[in-house]
């Protein structure tokens, strides 16, 4: 401790409180402003999902559950049958991720771990993972289900495990979450830290300090009185201020007593100080926006993908603002994209029967009855589109479509080579797409970066709400218009003492102190 306190190793204090106070985060999780019933509602317990959860993918409803007999019964022969099944399901539609299927496949791993079915449970991990490749969940539950079968089988579980984080910081909702839950972590650990190092170097320059201090009164205090007037001013502003305020003036107390090592320690101290109100905003935006339904649901459709609540959030969304185009438009290919026509269909209609020139809509409209196979009204839609916008290269292209399904193959490719003459690189990209999956052969118009940011904007004043809520569970009575006042009092003093008494002073104060 003696070596800690010495005016040598005053440099490492903060490295020091900064373990320190990790190590107090590991032990303590701060708890402020946790939204438990918003991570309840998200994260449910896999183990409760029934297979009516499928509901709104009924194509996909009688196949996950010939799969799940099949894992429950242990049959891996009709597992993979199955499996492949619902993969040829997943072209069709046009996915590489459906939510629902995984997080049915992990409730059915649980309940094989529960009843100790080891190599059942890695199936139905390794089928979630296949399900929904993107989704983080398939590959920790699948790093669960390694572990439990074998613990010396290092390299499978950390493979998995490698995948969930992968997959989580390319979910921009999943990294939004983490960079949230790690600026709280980071705040209260550079808040531990600061103090604790602030107190150190106080304890290691308190004689010199207190003789400066002594030395501005008149009768020139001396022994006991001496310390008694220094602790007196030191702590003022604790009692004027509590604790914030405190940790503020430390560093004006300290500033002429410090060398380099010090001076930078106070300068990221400074730089904490004033950069902290942007982390609290960071932290609340990634609040908001993880536990957002309409945006979530809105940000899943434009990864071309669902989960659970994806229907009900954007039916809740229509039932509030039934003239929303994008809710309407993401409701229709949310539907499209779940093999449900009728409603896919109205949905589409509400939107043309007040733009009955929305290209997207009519567009996804043809694209839905493509889906159902009926070539001749998928074809009569986008020879409307094309009417109505001459250069939709994807009304173009799906229209080329339409005919090679209806054998007028000489149509198709003069379809198609107008499509290559209005954009050539959109068009290759189209086949390209085509190429990959062969099964989703015409072209959605999908939610888009403008659509998020529409819905991200309407977030703002939840966003400064929960923000302002943050502020006053971590600084109490301090506002943030208070503490903006309070912080650039402190930047300036900072500055002005820096310029002014460390020049000035600095040589009297090191002889006062014994230091040379």
């Amino acid at each position: 401790m003696a070596a800690i306190l010495s005016h040598r190793q005053t440099d490492r204090s903060f490295y020091l409180a900064l373990l320190v106070s990790l190590f107090l985060l590991a032990l303590i999780r701060p708890a402020y402003a946790q939204n438990k019933a918003g991570d309840a509602k998200r994260f449910h317990s896999f183990a409760s999902l029934a297979q009516n959860s499928l509901a709104s993918v009924s194509i996909l409803h009688d196949s996950l559950t010939r799969w799940a007999r099949a894992i429950e019964n242990n049959d891996q022969v009709g597992a993979f049958d199955e499996r492949n099944r619902i993969r040829e399901i997943m072209n069709r539609l046009g996915t590489k991720n459906i939510i629902p299927a995984a997080d049915f496949s992990i409730a059915v791993g649980r309940k094989a771990l529960l009843r100790g079915a080891k190599d059942s449970a890695i199936l139905a991990g390794e089928n979630a993972a296949l399900y929904a490749p993107d989704y983080p969940k398939s590959h920790f539950f699948l790093a669960k289900a390694r572990f439990n079968q074998d613990r010396k089988n290092v390299k499978g579980y950390l493979l998995a495990v490698a995948e969930g984080v992968k997959a989580s910081f390319a979910d921009r909702l999943e990294r939004q979450s983490l960079i949230a839950l790690g600026l709280k972590y980071a705040l209260c650990a550079l808040s531990i830290a600061f103090l604790m190092t602030l107190f150190l170097m106080l304890m290691t320059h308190y004689r010199a300090l207190f003789t400066d201090i002594a030395s501005i009164l008149p009768s020139s205090p001396e022994g006991k009185w001496k310390l008694a007037v220094g602790v007196l001013v030191v702590t003022a502003p604790l009692a004027v201020g509590g604790l914030l305020l405190f940790a503020l003036a430390l560093p004006l107390f300290l500033l002429p007593y410090l060398k380099k090592s010090g001076m930078i320690v106070v300068g990221i101290f400074s730089a904490f100080v004033f950069l902290a109100p942007l982390a609290f905003d960071s932290m609340a935006r990634g609040m908001i926006i993880g536990n957002a339904d309409t945006y979530r649901s809105l940000y899943l459709l434009s990864r071309n993908t669902w989960d659970h609540e994806t229907k009900a959030a954007l039916e809740k969304e229509r039932r509030a603002n039934p003239a929303s185009d994008v809710i309407n438009f993401a409701i229709g290919l949310l539907n499209e994209m779940a093999g449900n026509k009728d409603a896919a269909i109205e949905a589409y209609d509400s939107i043309l029967a007040k733009s009955p020139d929305n290209i997207q809509a009519i567009v996804n409209k043809g694209n839905t009855y493509f889906g159902a196979k009926e070539w001749e009204k998928a074809a009569s839609i986008y020879k409307n589109a094309i009417k109505i916008s001459p250069d939709t290269v994807e009304a173009h292209y799906n229209l080329s479509k339409a005919y090679t399904e209806m054998f007028q193959n000489k149509d198709s490719d003069a379809e198609y080579q107008k499509a290559r003459s209005i954009h050539l690189k959109k068009t290759d990209s189209f086949r390209a797409k085509a190429g990959v999956n062969p099964e989703k052969k015409v072209i959605d118009f999908q939610i888009t970066k403008d659509d998020l940011l529409l819905f991200e904007r309407a977030l703002n004043e939840k966003t400064r709400k929960l923000s302002e809520s943050l502020w006053n569970s971590f600084f109490g009575l301090y506002t943030y218009n208070i503490y903006r006042k309070v912080s650039l009092g402190f930047l300036i003093a900072l500055g002005v003492i820096y310029v002014l008494w460390s020049r000035a002073v600095a040589h009297q104060t090191c002889l006062s102190c014994g230091v040379a």
